[in-house]
């Protein structure tokens, strides 16, 4: 049965990592940006990835959904005050403005080729 709450992927996860000392007592209020930047982070990638022709834009996708947030998790324990990290604090906010980027990308991957350009081309053009 699909509602059972054992098909649902990340419930084994936050089990094992809410049982360690390893997240914060309010891990719950920073579960939605971090997932809204992952979220946004897969299609952006897939979509990027399947416009320039690549078979696998799904897989990368999904790949790209994993690692974006840990890898942005890790660039903020160099530069703490720039980037969100997992541990809550005055730069938890700043998951949604990764979020917001991974969404304008999808949205610009999801265009039609076809489709006039955005951005006028009349540059070195003589009328």
């Amino acid at each position: 049965d699909v509602e059972d709450v054992d098909y649902f992927p990340a419930g084994p996860s936050l089990a094992l990592a809410g049982g360690g000392p390893g997240l914060s007592s309010g891990w719950a209020e920073q579960l939605p940006p971090l997932l809204a930047a992952s979220a946004s982070a897969a299609p952006a990638v897939g979509l990027s990835a399947r416009r320039r022709g690549d078979p696998y834009g799904a897989a990368a996708g999904i790949v790209a959904g994993l690692l974006l947030p840990l890898t942005v998790a890790a660039l903020a324990q160099r530069w703490p005050s720039v980037l969100p990290g997992l541990g809550g604090g005055p730069t938890l906010q700043r998951w949604w403005w990764v979020a917001a980027a991974g969404l304008a990308v999808a949205c610009l991957s999801a265009r039609d080729p076809a489709r006039r350009s955005l951005v006028s081309r009349t540059i070195g053009a003589t009328p």
